[in-house]
């Protein structure tokens, strides 16, 4: 259809009661995409500024097709406000590329319009476009690593230079083929919310995850277009938004969450995490991880997902002496990172993690765009449910010693209870629920503290670790659990040898470790343990029961459990004394847990076996010896 489009010779029609009618013709236009085309009807709402309607129904029409609806109409001059195009029935879908309006009878364009739709219409989404619509163009250049391509509906969206992300809608394309495959360029089409090319600051993008395919690994957007409606026209115009190829080398893998590539390199919101395993023994793990960014104001990305097994790169991650690199576009302006906080869920047969550090540099078109924040963690990553913060280098040495920062990054801080009045309160008042603080000698925590934690909502980690920076035990105080809190409550856990008693009651032959609680009595609430039994004690994924040993030496069962990877058992305790850890038979080529320990007030670890034999040849010595007593006295 060129310009010189002549719809009618004559400019108006005659109706038999002398009503004059203006003849308009419809053009619609479809996407190329699979199932553009519908054999249902096609309603258009035509709407004028002054409010007058007409409605238009338009037949099938073919995929990647044109189709034109003439019809008559009493408005000799349509001044168009807006467009609706809808279907009667859900189940109807059309795929529309574009929608012009031609008021015929004239020897040029003057008073057609055109307006680029580019979006999948029905009954229930139905479009609605003006002279102000305008839909953005991009090629999406999938990479071609391994896994690719994706089968899952990606959004796309606008970001005006006020920094807004303006909505996504799915994008569209102008081919009847598989899109976003490995190592294709697709050109897809979105709703740029009527803004004009200078408005537009950055882009989002959003996946739905499904499919079977569901991970996408973008590398790049280029020959960023758009495109916007036009009077006295059949085609929109274009216009250049950014000509250029912008690297975005992302893996867009977690649902919903708006991915941010901004068109300059200062407000860039993308950041490459580099983490690094340690090479300590069983330092690497199997669970999935997740870490949340944080500027000074406080202002997050929101969790990020790193799945161990599931990810796209199709291999294991977090292993040990690794360095594994994630790119993450958020979708706010974090600027400098100043602090991260991170979680597991404690999952797989190594569940424990102990990373050396983790960097973070924000990137822009493939490259470092700013300073790298260097937070070193040096720690066990290991309970589930738990947020461990860490702060950056920079800040810390930024700050002084009263900062919250400061307080929760503590690692060798042995007297916490002595920390001045005011910089508790700061901590009570920080937005951080979980607090972890770590250190080397035996402490007490104070009732007053423990009040502090609960009335604040907050949850406390203190981990203890010897002089050879290994790993002893844990306590863990949850708010939620904290009942009626009794008083102080000393920390110190050692080993002593089990006494017989205790070892009969246990009967089998199994391995025994028996933990003395320097806290006695109620401690009213709960608190969560977890202890590191000697090294050569157990194996990964040997069962263990938990007892605990009253006053009077009788001992009742609290729970059971798996020994870790890290040689650890886990429970729950409500009050002091003294627990015993009786492991069950060994598996037959089970690996055995072979971390250091530090040297403890006795061996605390006794055989089962080897106390009954012992016992039954004191108690045959005891008979003999009673026996020739006996004899003697009848002499």
């Amino acid at each position: 259809m060129g310009s010189n489009l002549v719809i009618d010779t004559v400019t108006t029609f005659e109706t038999g009661s002398g009503e004059a009618l203006t003849p308009y013709v419809l053009k619609l236009t479809s996407t190329g995409e699979g199932n553009a085309e519908t054999d249902e009807t096609i309603y258009a709402d035509i709407v004028a500024k002054d409010g007058t309607k007409e409605t238009v129904t338009f037949g099938s029409i073919g995929s990647k097709t044109t189709g034109y609806k003439f019809f008559k109409s009493s408005i000799a001059n349509i001044d168009l406000d807006h467009l609706v195009l809808y279907m009667n029935n859900n189940a109807d879908k059309s795929k529309i590329k574009s929608v012009s309006l031609i008021r015929g009878g004239t020897s040029n364009l003057n008073g057609a319009y055109t307006i680029p739709v580019y979006a999948e219409i029905s009954q229930s989404n139905p479009w609605t476009g003006s002279l102000d619509s305008t839909v953005a163009a991009v090629d999406l250049k999938t990479s071609t690593q391994d896994n690719s391509g994706t089968d899952s509906g990606i959004a796309m969206g606008v970001v005006n230079t006020s920094g807004q992300s303006l909505g996504t809608t799915p994008i569209r394309f102008d081919t009847d083929r598989n899109h976003l495959e490995s190592g294709d360029t697709d050109t897809a089409y979105f709703s740029a919310s009527g803004l004009t090319a200078d408005a537009i600051a950055g882009f989002t993008l959003k996946s739905d995850t499904g499919g079977d395919n569901s991970g996408w690994s973008l590398e790049s957007m280029s020959n960023l277009k758009l495109l916007a409606a036009v009077r006295d026209g059949l085609s929109e115009s274009v216009t250049d938004i950014a000509p250029g190829s912008l690297q975005t080398n992302q893996w867009i893998i977690q649902r919903d969450y708006a991915y941010t590539f901004m068109l300059s390199t200062a407000q860039t919101r993308q950041y490459q995490m580099d983490f690094k395993t340690s090479t300590k023994k069983d330092a690497g793990t199997d669970s999935d991880i997740q870490i949340c960014l944080y500027n000074a104001a406080g202002e997050s990305s929101g969790w990020i997902q790193q799945w161990h097994y599931n990810n796209p790169s199709g291999r294991d991650l977090n292993e040990k002496g690794d360095v594994n690199s994630l790119n993450f576009a958020t979708d706010k302006d974090l600027g400098e990172i100043t602090h991260i906080e991170i979680q597991t869920d404690d999952s797989g047969s190594h569940s424990d993690w102990y990373p050396e550090y983790v960097h973070v540099t924000p990137l822009w078109n493939g490259a470092a765009a700013g300073e790298t924040a260097v937070f070193n963690i040096n720690k066990w990553i290991e309970e589930s449910g738990f947020t461990y913060t860490f702060y950056s280098e920079k800040y810390l040495a930024g700050n002084s010693q009263d900062t919250i920062a400061q307080l929760t990054n503590a690692c060798n801080i042995n007297l916490f209870e002595h920390l001045r009045e005011d910089i508790i309160d700061r901590l009570m008042a920080a937005t951080t629920t979980d607090l972890h603080i770590r250190l080397k000698n035996h402490d007490s925590i104070s009732k007053e503290l423990l009040q502090k934690l609960k009335d604040n909502g907050k949850n406390l980690l203190v981990e203890y670790y010897d002089d050879a920076e290994e790993y002893r035990y844990g306590w863990l105080f949850r708010a939620e659990d904290m009942t009626d809190i009794t008083g102080d409550i000393n920390m110190a856990i050692t080993e002593v040898t089990p006494d017989a008693t205790a070892l009969g009651q246990i009967g089998g032959d199994r391995q025994v470790v028996q933990l003395h609680f320097a806290q006695s009595g109620d401690l009213g609430l709960t608190a969560g343990i977890r202890y590191r039994l000697p090294s050569g004690i157990g194996a990964e994924g040997q069962g263990y029961t938990i007892y605990h040993q009253n006053d009077n030496g009788r001992l009742s069962e609290i729970t059971t459990g798996m020994l870790s990877d890290t040689g650890c058992v886990a429970f729950s305790i409500t009050g002091g004394s003294d627990y015993l850890v009786a492991l069950d038979a060994a598996q037959p080529g089970a690996p055995a847990v072979t971390k250091p320990a530090a040297a403890a007030p006795g061996t605390g670890i006794a055989s089962t076996s080897t106390a009954m034999i012992a016992a039954a040849i004191i108690g045959l010595a005891v008979l003999i010896l009673g026996a020739a007593v006996l004899v003697k006295r009848r002499r």
